[in-house]
């Protein structure tokens, strides 16, 4: 019953020095806005919001329209939301811009190594495309392509009658330049939604992936037997 403790405190004191390692790079909680789009090439722009140690733009687009308008928030409750009818469809970038040009925002922050999307509704799996672009303050740039991926996700998550869905895209993923994620000059998030897709994301994070959570509960687990190994021997 003993070990049984000790080995619960090491998985709990891992968990708890993981999480603490989350960045979050916007919580969406900041600046409400809302629009309304009449027509295809219809924008929206919001810029210059802070949100801690970047500062936020935002460009929302209709790219698409026969029939309605669709909706765009930005609002308190944690959310972006984006709401397209029959035959519409939104395209949605939010740019972070970091608020220290010299040493850049620390994503990385220990052991993260990969962006969060938190999607907490969804209708379609239907992204036409959806990208991050990271660069550094030395001017590497590098692009992750994850339309294949979030749509893979969310398609499985709406197969068994899901609506919301996380998924990670991971540091090493990224196509182009050698990032140093500890260094961010800017984040660029497209999210270029098909038609008639209606979505909903809430907080932005830079993460631990679930493998580094199993490395360090591994560590505890062999670090007790090792310990356990001692005493009989003693």
């Amino acid at each position: 019953m003993k070990y049984k403790f000790i080995l619960f405190v090491c998985a709990l004191l891992t968990t708890i020095s993981l999480q603490a390692d989350i960045f979050t790079i916007d919580p969406l909680n900041v600046a409400p806005a809302s629009n309304s789009f009449n027509g295809v090439g219809d924008t929206f722009v919001q810029n210059g919001t802070n949100v801690g140690l970047f500062t936020r733009n935002v460009l929302v687009t209709q790219t698409d329209q026969l029939i309605g308008n669709s909706e765009f928030n930005l609002d308190i409750a944690n959310v972006i939301d984006t709401s397209a009818p029959s035959f519409a469809a939104l395209t949605t970038q939010l740019t972070y811009i970091t608020n220290d040009a010299i040493n850049g925002v620390n994503v990385q922050n220990g052991d993260n190594d990969a962006v969060r999307l938190n999607f907490i509704f969804f209708d379609l799996a239907n992204f036409d495309s959806l990208t991050l672009v990271a660069t550094d303050v030395a001017g590497n740039t590098a692009t992750n392509d994850a339309t294949t991926q979030v749509n893979d996700a969310l398609q499985a998550s709406l197969d068994v009658g899901d609506t919301d869905e996380v998924v990670d895209l991971l540091f090493a993923d990224f196509v182009g330049d050698a990032v140093d994620f500890s260094q961010i000059d800017s984040l660029v998030f497209t999210f270029d939604g098909g038609i008639a897709q209606d979505f909903t994301i809430q907080f932005l994070d830079a993460v631990p992936e679930p493998s580094t959570y199993a490395i360090l509960g591994l560590l505890g687990v062999l670090s007790l037997l090792k310990f356990r190994r001692k005493k009989a021997t003693a």
